[in-house]
This record gives structure tokens, sequence and C-alpha cells, in this order.
């Protein structure tokens, strides 16, 4: 592991490179606990934050050019906002099942998902965390990724209970 590819990186990649492991790190304990206490919403609410300025910071990073300065993932990054504010706003109409479901949805796609990519070697982060074994991040995001999909599915009809 090396930080030297990221300590290069301009302030705007660094930032959001900050927000997304914040992100990535914290989801969990915010989305898949059973107790939806004050922790919960402290969590809840600070990773909405760092996931709001990650969607936002995407749109300046600006490397791979494929829509005029845009690339697919920011379509993603829209759509993550979108589904930010509607996550937030079935709280508020107290539509807490709904709410976690979509919480955990966008866990998985706006973050674990986009992360599969990031760690493609010859990647930056790749480059960071996996550079004298290009190819084992990706395999082990894979397999969260397959895991998760796995558990998601054997439990989605106990979920939606909750």
């Amino acid at each position: 592991m090396t930080l030297q590819p990221l300590i290069q990186t301009p302030f705007i990649i660094q930032f959001h490179v900050i927000l997304a492991l914040y992100c990535i790190l914290s989801g969990p304990f915010a989305v898949f606990r059973k107790c939806r206490d004050r922790a919960h919403k402290i969590i809840g609410h600070s990773s909405v934050l760092a996931m709001s300025l990650v969607s936002f910071s995407s749109f300046w990073i600006q490397e791979i050019k494929v829509f005029g300065p845009f690339s697919p993932i920011h379509i993603l990054s829209l759509a993550t906002l979108i589904v930010l504010y509607q996550g937030v706003r079935l709280v508020y109409q107290r539509r807490f099942s709904e709410h976690s479901r979509q919480m955990k949805m966008l866990y998985l796609f706006s973050l674990c998902l986009p992360g599969l990519f990031t760690l493609l070697p010859g990647r930056r982060m790749s480059d960071v965390l996996f550079a004298d074994f290009p190819w084992l991040g990706f395999n082990l995001m894979a397999a969260v990724l397959v895991t998760a999909e796995t558990w998601w599915n054997s439990a989605a009809p106990k979920l939606s209970r909750q």
C-alpha cells in the first residue's frame, strides 16, 4: 500500500476519497443496525451529509470524459442525490421500513458498486491499496458485492417486516 498516488492528486479528489471512505465505513453502522437509536440518527445524518458531498464533489472530478466533461459515473452521482433526498423525505413521512430499504440499496449501489470499478487495476485507488496485487482489490470487492446481494435476497422478506 502506498499513499503517494493519492497525495499527488488535486484536493477535490482527496476530499472525495476521504468522504467516500467515511461513507463506506460508517454505512453499515447506520443502515444495518437493528436498533434505531440516537447513534443511528447521528451516524445516519453524518453519512447522508458525507454522501451528498461525495456526490457533489464528483462533478468536479472529470478525468474520464464521455459526455463533454462528464462520464457515466456522474449519472450515478445525480441519482444518488435524488435517492438521498427521497430517503430523508421518507423519514419525515414516518415511512421507516421504506426508508430503511432505500438507504440499504443506496449504500450498496452508490458506494459498493462504484467501489468495484474504482479498484480496477490501473485506477488510482487500486494503485493506492493494492499496488503489488492489482486484481486483489477488484476481486475482493466483487466477492463482497456478491455476498451482499445474496444476503440481501435471502433477508429481503425479513427486512420488509422491520
